[in-house]
């Protein structure tokens, strides 16, 4: 979904948007290997676009990520998955 220069990547489309964070970062790691697979333009510039709109789009409350960016704590299994997917940086 995009909005203005933002760029958001969802696991299935509604709305308002949800932005699930964990299919965000799925999707986001298929366009960075459909980038260096082809050497793909398209695919990098979406890359970037939408990886720039997930650092400044907020995720993480105190010690525990979000599941949605509509602010819903979820099963401790989604939030070590999140850890997993972005590094130690959680």
């Amino acid at each position: 979904m995009i909005e203005g220069d933002d760029l958001f990547l969802e696991e299935f489309p509604v709305l308002p948007r949800s932005s699930i964070l964990n299919g965000w970062v799925f999707a986001l790691f298929g366009l960075y290997d459909i980038g260096l697979a082809f050497n793909n333009s398209c695919a990098w510039s979406y890359f970037y676009r939408s990886l720039n709109t997930l650092k400044k789009t907020t995720y993480l409350r105190g010690y525990w990520s979000y599941y949605v960016y509509t602010s819903v704590y979820w099963a401790p299994f989604y939030h070590h998955l999140h850890v997993k997917q972005l590094g130690s940086s959680l």
